[in-house]
C-alpha cells in the first residue's frame, strides 16, 4: 500500500504544479497597505481566458492572494449624501441621546439617513416630528438599529424609515441603557442617478470591408488575435448624408458531419444603420475571435464607412495588498475554476472608491508551469508515469511470486 501512496503522490504533485498560465503582469503603484483596485488592461485580457476564471494573484513567496472581480456593468448608480442641518445633539438623561434635525423644506418625506461612526453597538430608537420645534408628535416607537459595523470604512450610513409626513423638525432618541452612546456625525438623504461606465476600446481589432456587388451588400469582417469580449460596436459613416440600411451580425461557427469539420456563419441579430441615429450597438455581450456584419444596400451606393470600433466594459480586481510586497497577476489556465475566497462576501461593505494599483505590461508566459520550467513539465509527467509503471510491475511480480510460493508450501 505504501508503494501505491508514493505513486499517487507523484502523480498528484505533478498535477498540482502543471498549472499552465498564458499571461502574467506585475502589480505596481501600491501606495499603502489595504484594499486596492487593479484595472485589467486590454493587453492582459486578450491573452487571458475569456471568462477570467483562471486569474490568480501570487506574492513573492508564491502564496495566493484572495481577490474578487468587479465589473461595473453598462451603468451604475452615483450616490450623493445631502446633509440636513443638525440643530442639536445632546444626552438628555443618563440613558437617552437625542438629535434634532431641520428638514429645511416643507416637502413630504418618509426616511432620513444617518452617518454613524463605525461601531458594533445595537440601538433602540424612537422618532417624533414637530412643526415648531416645541410640540412633538410620535412617528416611530422602539425600533432596532443594527448593522453599524464596517470592515472597510470608518463611517456607516443607515437609513431610518418613518410614516410619510411634512414635519419641519425631527427628533431621534436612542436608548443607551445597555450600551454606550453612538457617534452620529451627520443626518441627511442619499440620492442617486445612473451614470454610464467608461468603456475601453478593444485593441488589435482587424477590420476588413468588402463590397459584394452581385448581392448588393457590404460585408464588414472583424477579426481578433485572441477571443475578445465585445460589449459595444460603433460605426462612423461619412456618406451619404441621408441613409437607412438594414444590417445583420453573424458569428463564425463550426460543425462536424461524417467526420468532416466545416465552418459557417450563423446570424446572431439584426439592426439598422441610419443617418438619424448614432449607430451605436450596445449590450452585445459577445466573446468571439471573429464577427461579420452584412449591410444590405439594395439599389443604393455602398456606405462610406470611416471606421468600426469595438469596446468592452472594464473589469477590475479588488485585493488586499501590502506596499512592501511584490505581486504577480496570472491568467489563461483553462483548467482552473473561479476561486472561492472569503473576500467576495464583503463586497457590499467595501468602499466604492479605493486606492488604485496598476498592472505592468503583460508578458506572455507560453504555458508557464507553476513552480517549474514549462519546457520541462512533459518530461516530469513521463518520468512520473515511467516510475509508476516500474513500481507497479515490481509489485505485480512480487505478488505473483508470493502466490506461487504459498501454493508450493505443503498444507498442514
Amino acid at each position: 500500500m505504501k508503494i501505491f501512496k508514493i505513486v499517487l503522490l507523484l502523480l498528484l504533485s505533478y498535477n498540482g504544479i502543471a498549472q499552465q498560465f498564458t499571461v502574467s503582469a506585475k502589480v505596481k503603484n501600491i501606495g499603502k497597505d489595504g484594499l486596492h483596485s487593479i484595472a485589467l488592461t486590454p493587453d492582459f485580457r486578450k491573452h487571458a481566458d475569456a471568462n477570467l476564471a483562471g486569474i490568480r494573484i501570487e506574492d513573492s513567496n508564491g502564496k495566493e492572494v484572495p481577490y474578487f472581480l468587479s465589473n461595473p456593468g453598462k451603468s451604475r448608480i452615483e450616490s450623493r449624501f445631502t446633509k440636513f442641518p443638525m440643530l442639536l445633539k445632546r444626552v438628555a438623561t443618563d440613558s437617552v441621546t437625542q438629535i434634532f434635525i431641520d428638514h429645511v423644506s416643507a416637502e413630504k418625506w418618509n426616511e432620513v439617513t444617518l452617518a454613524i461612526s463605525n461601531t458594533d453597538a445595537v440601538k433602540t430608537y424612537s422618532i417624533s416630528g414637530s412643526n415648531d420645534n416645541s410640540e412633538w408628535f410620535g412617528l416611530v416607537n422602539n425600533q432596532t438599529l443594527s448593522g453599524l459595523y464596517s470592515h472597510a470604512d470608518t463611517t456607516v450610513y443607515k437609513t431610518l424609515s418613518m410614516p410619510v409626513n411634512t414635519y419641519k423638525y425631527l427628533k431621534i432618541e436612542f436608548l443607551d441603557k445597555t450600551s454606550l452612546p453612538i457617534n452620529i456625525t451627520a443626518a441627511g438623504t442619499i440620492t442617486g442617478k445612473p451614470i454610464t461606465s467608461e468603456l475601453q476600446e478593444i485593441p488589435d481589432a482587424h477590420v476588413k470591408i468588402t463590397e459584394m456587388i452581385l448581392e448588393k451588400k457590404t460585408r464588414v469582417t472583424i477579426t481578433f488575435n485572441n477571443p475578445a469580449i465585445i460589449d459595444r460596436m460603433v460605426f462612423d459613416i461619412k456618406a451619404p448624408q441621408l441613409y437607412k440600411r438594414s444590417a445583420a451580425l453573424f458569428l463564425s461557427r463550426s460543425r462536424t458531419r461524417r467526420k468532416k469539420a466545416t465552418t459557417y456563419l450563423e446570424q446572431e441579430f439584426a439592426f439598422d444603420l441610419t443617418s438619424s441615429g448614432k449607430n451605436v450597438i450596445d449590450d452585445l455581450n459577445l466573446i468571439e475571435n471573429k464577427i461579420v456584419i452584412d449591410i444590405d444596400n439594395k439599389d443604393n451606393e455602398p456606405l462610406e464607412i470611416a471606421s468600426v470600433k469595438l469596446y468592452h466594459t472594464p473589469v477590475t480586481i479588488i485585493a488586499n495588498l501590502k506596499s512592501d510586497e511584490n505581486y504577480t497577476v496570472m491568467a489563461g489556465d483553462l483548467t482552473l475554476q473561479e476561486p472561492d475566497y472569503d473576500l467576495k462576501n464583503f463586497k457590499n461593505q467595501i468602499p466604492a472608491i479605493l486606492p488604485q494599483a496598476t498592472l505592468s505590461k503583460a508578458e506572455l508566459t507560453t504555458g508557464r508551469a507553476k513552480g517549474i520550467n514549462a519546457d520541462k513539465s512533459p518530461w516530469i509527467m513521463w518520468a512520473c508515469i515511467s516510475i509508476g509503471a516500474i513500481i507497479l510491475s515490481y509489485f505485480c511480480y512480487s505478488l505473483v511470486r508470493d502466490m506461487k510460493n504459498s501454493e508450493n508450501q505443503p498444507h498442514k
